[in-house]
């Protein structure tokens, strides 16, 4: 009987504290596990506003410079700069947007200002944008930060002249 007691003593202490030892480590497993999960939600929403900002932003920018001419494309160093130039008052000024420093940028300055590899304003994280002109249709292909590729095109209904 001395042997039981002894058992049974054994099982009232140690099987608890397995239990709880048990319940305390899924807990940590758990949060350990809901905590990636959340980090990777995160990731995956900033990628997907990063690729609905900047295309959304070059489409909203292609609709605002209709007119014929305003639009064209060159190189800056490493750089494919889509530039749409608008007269203010008599002077003309460029709107000049690039991906440099791991950003899409867009700049508003005179057009005899020369370009700046960094200046200007971020519009969301790319690693590389390339636009093209064919005739009418503005093409911009962007590169983001984790390598996915995305693109977006516009037809100028003014057309491009000479």
């Amino acid at each position: 009987m001395g042997q039981n007691q002894k058992n049974s003593s054994f099982l009232n202490l140690f099987l608890p504290m397995g239990l709880q030892s048990f319940f305390a480590l899924a807990a940590l497993l758990l949060c350990f596990s809901g905590g990636l999960l959340y980090k990777n939600i995160q990731q995956k929403n900033e990628q997907v506003t990063n690729r609905v900002t900047a295309e959304s932003y070059f489409l909203t920018r292609m609709q605002q410079a209709q007119n014929a001419g305003a639009i064209s494309v060159r190189s800056e160093g490493e750089s494919s700069v889509l530039v749409i130039l608008r007269a203010v008052g008599g002077d003309l000024y460029e709107t000049r947007i690039w991906a440099a420093g791991g950003a899409l940028r867009e700049d508003f300055v005179s057009a005899s200002q020369p370009c700046s590899e960094t200046g200007g304003d971020e519009i969301c994280a790319m690693q590389a944008a390339a636009f093209e002109l064919s005739g009418a249709l503005v093409e911009a292909r962007f590169t983001y930060e984790n390598g996915a590729l995305g693109s977006a095109r516009f037809y100028l209904e003014g057309g491009v002249s000479g």
